[in-house]
């Protein structure tokens, strides 16, 4: 399901709603998506008005390393507009293990050296990163993890 900004038609006394400026929530659970979808996902998201995007929501879709790997590096140009706006990312019931989770500590230390201020809205803004069920292991990748964002992962915070 998705929903966009502006409004529905009772919002604009029966008249047609405008023209979408921003899509705020997208939510693509249990889909079956999987890694090529993945792809074509953020290179859509990379070009799409996501300023104002609130939640994405891709949990149960047989996502793995390489499809995660391929959406954080699309998505990566936009992390300084995305990340401060984005309180809720859905990932959990995947296939992203330790590798994947690389991918996206990876990105996120590639854009806080690109945008010093991300750094502080990685700290300040996150407020759930759902990777829960997935086959991520303890240990020093996570602790770098939570180093960038101050954050616990794995379930929601």
């Amino acid at each position: 399901a998705v929903q966009e900004g502006g409004g529905g038609a009772a919002a604009h006394g029966g008249a047609a709603a405008p023209a979408p400026t921003a899509l705020c929530k997208l939510h693509c659970d249990n889909n079956r998506l999987g890694d090529g979808a993945l792809f074509h996902l953020g290179a859509c998201l990379s070009r799409a008005p996501i300023g104002r995007l609130r939640l994405l929501s891709l949990r149960t879709n047989g996502i793995g390393d390489v499809g995660f790997g391929g959406l954080v590096h699309r998505l990566l140009g936009a992390l300084p507009v995305l990340l401060p706006r984005l309180p809720e990312l859905r990932l959990g019931a995947n296939r992203i293990s330790d590798a994947g989770l690389e991918s996206l500590v990876e990105a996120l230390q590639e854009g806080v050296r690109a945008h010093p201020a991300l750094k502080r809205t990685l700290q300040n803004k996150i407020g759930a990163l759902d990777l829960s069920e997935n086959p991520m292991g303890d240990g020093a990748l996570m602790a770098r993890f939570e180093s960038l964002t101050m954050r616990n992962i794995g379930r929601f915070l």
